[in-house]
């Protein structure tokens, strides 16, 4: 498991990893994006310029369960999907009524989303675990939604939606 840190720093992104596996002075992989290390002592920070920053692609957390496939990925080991992953996984999870998949964004807000009928359900769980907003709409505009979702989700995204506390 890594740890990064972002900043901009004279036009590079400095990036501190932290058990990448390889020592400071040695290059690392760190979502396929090739890191060349910062001087330092011992474990360190690694540097990649923002031209190479574009191979490192725009995500989010998700956790999904395939029932009919017997695949999942837990909601407490979620694991990184490309965004523009999204909504073919969807395609694919949200054919069987009791599959699901979760998206969670930077804040570790959650949207959920689940097939009723012929109907997509998608729900907002917020971290502090006060309750969730629920909405259903058609199955087109809920993969429309996971094809254009912000990097961070809040009530904006399911105007109309119902509080179940």
């Amino acid at each position: 498991m890594y740890q990064k840190f972002l900043s901009r720093h004279n036009e590079k992104i400095i990036c501190q990893v932290v058990d990448c596996g390889e020592d400071a002075g040695r290059s690392c992989n760190l979502a396929g994006a090739n890191l060349s290390p910062l001087p330092s002592r011992g474990r360190g920070g690694h540097i990649i310029n923002i031209e190479e920053h574009s191979n490192m692609q725009r995500g989010f957390n998700i956790y999904y369960c395939d029932f009919v496939h017997d695949a999942s990925i837990s909601s407490s080991k979620p694991e990184f999907l490309a965004a523009d992953r999204l909504v073919p996984l969807a395609e694919h999870l949200l054919a069987a009524q009791d599959n699901y998949l979760g998206v969670i964004d930077s804040a570790d807000t959650i949207l959920q989303f689940y097939l009723s009928g012929k109907n997509m359900v998608v729900e907002l769980l917020y971290p502090e675990g006060k309750g969730l907003l629920q909405t259903k709409m058609p199955m087109e505009e809920g993969l429309a939604l996971l094809g254009s979702l912000p990097d961070v989700f809040d009530e904006t995204l399911l105007p109309g939606a119902s509080f179940i506390g």
